[in-house]
């Protein structure tokens, strides 16, 4: 992979990265719920998702996404639906709770989830997130020079991906 087109990458994923979405505030609620444990438990299920997405649009899934509009389609529904059960969730449980906050600690609540259902749910959230579905399956092959191995590639482009989401959502 040439320079410029790697830098062209970087840039677009740093672009990508800052816009707010589902990955941000999924790992800015955890953070303030179970603090640095749950920061970095949310970032690794955001990770392995993007991972898993990156690998399948690698292999050239983002071109059957473009032959099944159907299935895409299908994919946002279900994605946003997901996304609107998370938000209602979020507004009732922040509603329930209001009359147990307490302004004079200091400490984070370490709540009673389990580090699994954290990463689930970042997981959950990550592959229901259509901006990263479509950034990734419609322009990250288009960074691939199909003339040269793709694993190397793959794992340069992936590298970025994981210092952009770590700076971006470890901020």
């Amino acid at each position: 992979m040439i320079f410029e087109t790697w830098a062209l990458f970087t840039f677009a994923i740093l672009v990508a990265s800052v816009s707010p979405g589902p990955n941000v505030l999924i790992v800015i609620i955890n953070t303030l719920k179970h603090g640095a444990r749950g920061a970095v438990l949310t970032m690794l299920g955001n990770l392995c998702t993007l991972f898993a997405i990156a690998l399948l649009a690698a292999l050239g899934v983002g071109a059957l996404l473009k032959t099944a509009p159907l299935a895409y389609s299908i994919m946002k529904v279900a994605g946003g639906a997901y996304l609107i059960w998370m938000g209602i969730k979020i507004i009732h449980s922040s509603f329930a709770n209001m009359g147990k906050l307490d302004l004079n600690t200091s400490n984070v609540s370490q709540g009673t989830r389990s580090r699994w259902s954290i990463f689930t749910e970042a997981v959950l959230v990550s592959a229901s997130n259509p901006k990263a579905i479509l950034f990734l399956s419609a322009i990250f092959p288009q960074f691939l020079d199909v003339t040269q191995p793709i694993a190397p590639q793959f794992m340069l482009m992936f590298a970025t991906i994981i210092a952009a989401v770590g700076l971006i959502h470890g901020s």
